[in-house]
């Protein structure tokens, strides 16, 4: 439930939960109910749920819409996929900086290799498909993924195409080998989008540490020219 909703930066309605996850609403309903109030292990006890009516969009009470809290950002991740990616690229980062003037290559090439396999592990929501994806969804399929692992994506409010990467989940070893990590990030984005089939050329561009708190990563379609 608490990973649903870090990989969704714009929150979820119950309704919304339950079409994703397959749970009855009333069940999602007491979950996250439990989350929403002070939660023993989280950073001062915060609550890692927060709720706030969504925008009317007819007649009658608006729907409720739940977003993860900074203190659920702050919790270390404990997905399968996020283990087994941190435990990958840590190992990679130290062995590649160690010997290789220049990593650069070698680092993208590899994360396109993990993005592909990351895409083709998700299955019918986020896999490959039989018909060329448009380029809005194949970028909301990347933010999503880049949210279950631990980046905490967030709209750019001034420019457009780009996210805010709020939280690092190899923090540690970014700020040690920028020149692997950040390039490993960039090429699982591109190499993800490929697995994707999307029926575009792709300008990615990953600007680590660009602003206080959060690096820019850009996704627009290339221009052809």
């Amino acid at each position: 439930m608490l990973a649903a909703l870090l990989a969704r930066p714009e929150g979820a309605t119950i309704g919304e939960l339950s079409a994703e996850l397959g749970g009855h609403p009333n069940s999602i309903r007491l979950h996250l109910e439990g989350l929403a109030e002070p939660t023993p292990g989280s950073p001062d006890g915060a609550p890692l749920v927060e709720a706030a009516p969504d925008r009317p969009t007819g007649r009658g009470r608006p729907a409720i819409r739940y977003r993860a809290t900074e203190a659920a950002r702050a919790l270390p991740a404990d997905d399968p996929v996020v283990s087994d990616y941190r435990g990958l690229v840590s190992a990679f980062a130290e062995h590649v900086a160690a010997g290789d003037d220049d990593p650069s290559d070698t680092s993208r090439s590899i994360g396109a290799g993990w993005g592909r396999r990351l895409i083709e592990d998700e299955g019918p929501t986020t896999g490959p498909r039989d018909e060329p994806t448009d380029t809005e969804s194949s970028r909301r399929a990347v933010v999503n993924l880049l949210g279950r692992l631990g980046f905490s994506p967030t709209p750019h409010p001034e420019l457009p195409s780009t996210v805010r990467l709020t939280t690092c989940p190899l923090l540690d070893v970014a700020r040690t080998h920028p020149q692997v990590v950040c390039q490993v990030h960039q090429g699982l984005v591109e190499g993800a989008l490929k697995a994707l089939e999307a029926d575009a050329d792709y300008d990615v561009a990953l600007e680590p540490f660009a602003e206080v708190g959060a690096c820019r990563l850009r996704i627009a379609e290339r221009e052809q020219g």
